[in-house]
């Protein structure tokens, strides 16, 4: 049996959820993004007694929440890397992508949460190359 989610049915139910959604928690890879976030639902929002509805809230809200702790964060160099982790007060994951010439740009910010939804340091946090830098994903 494999996990469910009727992303029409959240849209019919909740539509300010789902421009939220759309607005604030966007899949930069796809054209939608209900696969990114039925992914997401799929392997974190299962574990919430609640429904997909409550899980989505409750991410939406955790995502704004990291934003405003991350927007005063301008360094786009090497040095973000610690200064993301101490604006957030955790080790998080982070994923880069390589690109031409061998450098890495930073491709995802990885955030771990205990089941009660508070944020906590991800285990096995992954790091970038330390000369990995951060750009706009348009311009990458």
């Amino acid at each position: 049996m494999g996990c469910r989610v009727n992303f029409t049915e959240l849209e019919e139910q909740s539509p300010a959820l789902f421009d939220d959604l759309s607005y604030n928690w966007p899949s930069l890879y796809n054209k939608g993004s209900e696969g990114f976030w039925k992914y997401n639902y799929c392997k974190y929002g299962t574990c919430d007694p609640e429904s997909g509805t409550a899980y989505f809230k409750k991410a939406l809200r955790e995502t704004k929440k990291v934003n405003e702790l991350l927007k005063d964060v301008t360094d786009r160099g090497p040095g973000a890397f610690k200064k993301i982790n101490t604006a957030l007060g955790v080790n998080v994951r982070y994923w880069c992508r390589n690109v031409r010439g061998g450098a890495q740009i930073l491709e995802q910010i990885g955030v771990c949460y205990d089941r009660d939804w508070n944020m906590m340091d991800c285990p096995h946090a992954k790091m970038c190359a330390i000369t990995a830098e951060f750009t706009d994903y348009c311009s990458a």
